[in-house]
């Protein structure tokens, strides 16, 4: 082992012992080019919005659970009991893994819809999402088939539309598999 070989031994160490920011500067002074940054979920709300896209050459590799904040990578992987389950860009992602149309469906009362719809062959998957649910369905349902079963089971105010897919619903789908 070269004298090189243990400081970038060293140095990564000291990634996780002292502040990376610091460590970054120090390494950045010392080889004078780019090297990858690391982020956990252990990074705070606040400083988690602030974070800006390196200048080019920068690899930031991120773990998160936050789906929303996956969004903003330019590539993304899902994993399962240590195997990559899929990988690309978010719209990629989307696209391929997220089989069918996707509702927000408004009715009350939430959870028992939810367990409705949980019923229905034509739903494939649905969750709650805040103060509405999110119900992913084969593609040729429609919001009238949706809204007619709810219906019939005697729920009120229900409004159903339309909307894109999300990260959230890949895991969803990924997860279901």
């Amino acid at each position: 082992m070269t004298l090189q070989d243990v400081m970038h031994i060293l140095l990564w160490l000291l990634i996780f012992v002292i502040s990376f920011q610091i460590v970054l500067r120090l390494v950045r002074r010392i080889y004078k080019f780019p090297i990858p940054h690391f982020l956990t979920n252990l990074i705070d709300n606040p400083i988690r919005r602030r974070i800006q896209p390196p200048e080019s050459g920068v690899t930031i590799l991120v773990t998160t659970h936050y789906m929303d904040e996956a969004e903003y990578c330019t590539r993304v992987g899902f994993m399962r009991r240590g195997r990559l389950m899929a990988v690309g860009t978010p719209t990629e992602l989307k696209e391929s893994e997220v089989a069918g149309a996707v509702w927000r469906v408004h009715c009350t009362p939430l959870l028992a819809s939810l367990d409705l719809l949980e019923t229905l062959p034509i739903v494939r998957n649905v969750s709650l999402s805040g103060n509405h649910l999110r119900a992913i369905t084969e593609e040729k349902s429609s919001a009238q088939n949706l809204k007619k079963a709810l219906d019939a089971a005697g729920f009120g105010d229900v409004r159903i539309q339309e909307t894109a897919p999300t990260l959230e619903d890949v895991f969803l789908s990924l997860a279901g598999n």
